[in-house]
């Protein structure tokens, strides 16, 4: 493990907060107030000269600035390349009576008390286009550029060409106006942006985004027929047809459009078929490109203009909307290279590639800023990325982003970073990186029907000749640097607090990939523990404000689709935090044409993929069902059926050098079935003993888990000297016992959960305040719920274990911790449960409009509440107590 010093921790966290993204000042320091050419003196349209300083309109090579307090309607429709604009106010675009307006600019950016307001939805009917177009700083100051004059300070300040060396320490060429050689006055690599710290509105026309077609799709055809019906298509629009095997995607223009048939203006190149699974047919996606807020690059090229393409940022604002828009070849971080913009305590890598060793002297301890010449691949420059709403203004507001479509990207495509945000009915296609990604690990919020597809240009080129990054090297800097989701993923998450609903993946490596080591590196973010609470989930992290990202239990992940892909479901790198009991349940999965792993989960704890089905593409040397391979324990599939794999079914342990599971590990195969697989096909390879377990039983779907503590259980606090519990026992579910929590890592289980609040206030504060003092032949107790997973159902059981007490004698009855009440599962079926109530609480059932439903007196600790009764809807739940203290929580009944 890399060990960072006091210093480099601190450089390394100042350089995080000061380096991926632009402060409060740096707004200023980037476009400063005595270079501008154009400032608004009072509110009024761009096009009127008389709100102008220089009484003219801005044009080729201008710096505009809107003091903050002036509104600006931008109301033209001009191919004047304006160089920089910063808003501090408010700039409205509108697109009334189908009128356009076209913007060309180099960097726009919004500071923190700016509105920008981008407007052509259903009233309107008219386009706007934004085009970050790398401007020619040296031909201007050559006077090689017309347009508005610069003063002495514009010229001295903005400058261009400086020379940077690539991580083998030899100079880039000149990328002309290109991002590289302005770090005098950018070093952060920040301009030929779109950037926003403000308040955000961008709504263009909604349509039907995409959908799944109603029928095979055959080659020469001229004809896609929907199942859905293609509301708001228009003919002309640009749509994608999903290839079903190899790199077969095909974008058409709309020829005409009858029902559900929608005809294209050339014949279909490939055959586009369908797959049948028990029975059901499944169908390739045709997506709709098409929309009339459209933000690009001007340069499109990734070769030979990589660093002259734009990016999209909103930051350090949860008050942002992204409704419909098209953000067409954006992004410039490079995910076929490594980043190199943090540098302190990396090692110098080196690997082997192409029969030459590599060597990367440029990765070396120093802070970013100090050596600006040395960045070659700065990260954060994506095509659309939210990035850090969790740490500024309006924190708890969801960010919509939701209608858009994000095409062509050398990096990542549409970026939820440390963010709350619903992604949703979104399009992303042709990224080379990974095309929807959660960047740091406790991002939140929810992303329900996506859809992503492949077939981004694929580049190995990282530095002179042709030599490819190393296996090593990936994996040095994944763990160093965070560098990671670079080879065609679909869904990329670092974290597991994101629900993942009903989304479509397809033509791309990984379909949903969880990475994120976290042991190795203090980039990646901690998950915020309330999100248990607000999204109607347990809790297992009962007293701790937030946790590693590799301890976090999916939030939710139900109903999402894959086809044409490397691997279904991959999760990796996991074992960190094993020591909770509750699973992360995977459900209602369907992938068909994998071509290589179905699922693989690798140095993880803790999986129940249930209710699923998987299928194999013939022909690939590695058609596997399930890959698990090591530092792995208590990874389950019930009712799962795998489909075609040719290869091998479930392989442990596939390779003997690996670092092998524990022996006691056990992986546990209810009701699952392999179909249409050759004679000699082997559903299960276990390369150790015993470890995986074949069951066909019934399942109970509401079955409890036991609990049964162990001899050397430390269940009892001293409120004056010793502030720690121990959970230890052996837990007993539908599937067999095993001993709490997981063998993982091998060498040294967590078997055990150890709750330590360090002094007698916190444990007063955070664990004893608001329980029941009881008593017992032993002595005085309070209850504390555990919660363990069954593995067939991934239900979550209340385990109440009493926890002794000395030396506490309360006086009155505090408020009601959050942990003390869960209310679960979230959404519901059918019951409620409802854990750590106690004597006369009243429990109140009513709906949005607040009429009441139910309301009941508690008498137990644990209840069950059946709801059968009330239709679909959403409903709240509070518990209260006689002095009226207690929760609310917000319920979906399905």
């Amino acid at each position: 493990m890399k060990i960072f010093t006091l210093r480099q921790c601190l450089l390394l966290f100042l350089t995080l907060v000061c380096t991926s993204f632009l402060g409060r000042a740096q707004f200023e320091k980037l476009i400063p107030n005595n270079t501008v050419t154009h400032k608004a003196e009072k509110s009024g349209n761009w096009n009127d000269p008389t709100i102008w300083s220089s009484k003219k309109v801005p044009t080729t090579s201008s710096i505009v600035l809107i003091p903050k307090g002036t509104t600006v309607n931008y109301n033209v429709y001009s191919d004047a390349h304006i160089f920089a604009i910063r808003n501090d106010g408010t700039l409205h675009f509108f697109s009334p009576k189908r009128k356009k307006r076209k913007l060309i600019v180099d960097t726009f950016v919004n500071s923190a008390d700016s509105y920008l307001n981008i407007n052509a939805g259903q009233n309107s009917n008219g386009t706007i286009e934004i085009i970050l177009k790398a401007f020619d700083i040296e031909r201007k100051k050559k006077g090689q550029i017309g347009g508005f004059p610069w003063n002495n300070r514009a010229k001295a300040h903005y400058s261009d060409g400086k020379r940077v060396t690539d991580h083998f320490g030899k100079r880039f060429p000149n990328d002309g106006p290109g991002v590289l050689g302005r770090y005098g006055w950018d070093p952060r690599q920040a301009s030929i942006t779109l950037m926003t710290w403000g308040k955000v509105r961008i709504n263009g026309i909604n349509k039907l985004d995409f959908s799944e077609c109603s029928k095979d799709v055959l080659k020469n055809q001229r004809k896609i027929t929907l199942k859905k019906n293609p509301w708001g298509w228009r003919v002309g629009d640009s749509i994608v047809l999903g290839g079903t095997k190899g790199r077969e995607n095909e974008t058409f223009a709309i020829k005409s459009i009858s029902g559900r048939i929608v005809e294209v203006d050339r014949n279909i190149k490939y055959d586009h078929k369908g797959m049948t699974l028990d029975g059901k047919r499944y169908f390739t996606y045709t997506a709709n490109l098409t929309r009339n807020i459209v933000v690009r690059s001007a340069f499109t090229g990734i070769e030979e203009n990589l660093t002259r393409r734009g990016h999209v940022m909103f930051m350090f604002n949860g008050d942002v909307d992204v409704k419909n828009a098209l953000f067409k070849d954006l992004g410039r971080t490079d995910k076929s290279n490594i980043l190199d913009d943090f540098k302190l305590g990396v090692p110098v890598l080196s690997g082997t590639g192409n029969n030459a060793d590599i060597d990367f002297p440029n990765m070396v301890e120093g802070k970013m800023e100090d050596n600006p010449s040395k960045i070659e691949n700065q990260r954060g420059r994506y095509a659309l990325h939210f990035h850090k709403s969790l740490r500024g203004k309006n924190k708890g507001r969801l960010i919509q982003a939701t209608g858009n479509v994000v095409w062509g990207s050398p990096g990542w495509g549409m970026v939820h970073h440390d963010s709350h945000a619903n992604f949703s009915e979104n399009v992303v296609l042709e990224i080379s990186g990974g095309s929807m990604i959660a960047e740091s690990g406790s991002e939140t919020g929810i992303w329900s029907n996506n859809y992503v597809a492949g077939g981004g240009e694929k580049r190995k080129k990282v530095g002179p000749g042709e030599i490819t990054i190393s296996a090593q090297i990936r994996r040095t800097t994944r763990s160093v640097l965070d560098d990671d989701f670079r080879g065609s993923a679909g869904y990329g998450l670092q974290g597991r607090a994101v629900e993942m609903v009903n989304n479509v993946a397809s033509s791309v490596g990984v379909a949903y990939h969880y990475q994120g080591s976290g042991e190795n590196t203090i980039v990646a973010d901690k998950v915020d523990t309330s999100v248990f609470a607000a999204n109607g989930k347990v809790n297992p992290f009962p007293f701790t404000k937030d946790v590693v990202r590799t301890a976090v239990p999916l939030i939710r992940f139900d109903g999402n689709r894959a086809f044409n892909c490397g691997d279904g479901f991959k999760s990796q790198g996991r074992v960190t935090g094993a020591f909770n009991r509750v699973l992360s349940v995977v459900s209602n999965m369907v992938v068909w044409n994998s071509n290589r792993f179905g699922a693989y989960i690798s140095s993880n704890f803790g999986y129940l993929v249930k209710d699923s089905k998987f299928h194999g593409m013939r022909g690939s040397s590695q058609s596997t069902g399930v890959l698990t391979q090591t530092n792995s324990d208590n990874i389950n599939f019930n009712n799962v059926t795998f489909y075609n794999y040719e290869r091998v079914g479930v392989n442990v342990n596939a390779k003997p050098n690996f670092s092998q599971n524990n022996e006691n590990a056990r992986f546990i195969y209810n009701n699952v079935k392999w179909k249409d697989s050759p004679r000699n096909f082997k559903p299960y390879k276990d390369n150790t003993s015993n470890q995986i377990v074949v069951k066909n039983m019934k399942v109970d779907p509401r079955a409890k888990v036991t609990f049964k503590k162990s001899s050397n259980m430390d269940d009892e606090v001293d409120v004056n000297r010793d502030f720690k519990f121990t959970i230890r026992g052996t837990v007993t579910d539908q599937a067999g016992s095993t001993q709490f929590a997981h063998y993982t890592p091998k060498l040294e289980p967590t078997l055990q959960r150890t709750y330590n609040f360090g002094n007698a206030s916190r444990l007063r504060r955070e664990f004893l305040n608001g329980r029941t003092l009881r008593t017992d032949k032993r002595g005085k107790y309070v209850v504390f719920n555990e919660f363990m997973s069954d593995r067939l159902t991934g239900r979550p059981t209340a385990v109440p274990l009493k926890i002794y007490v000395k030396g506490y004698n309360p006086t009155n009855r505090s408020a009601t911790p959050e942990d003390a009440i869960s209310i679960y599962p979230n959404p519901t079926n059918e019951l409620i449960n409802i854990t750590g109530v106690f004597n006369n609480e009243v429990i109140k059932i009513y709906d949005v409009l607040g009429v009441l439903k139910r309301e009941i007196l508690s008498n137990q600790e644990t209840m069950s509440i059946n709801i059968n009764d009330l239709p679909s809807g959403v409903y709240f739940v509070s518990v209260k107590s006689e002095d009226n203290k207690g929760i609310t929580r917000k319920i979906i009944k399905n």
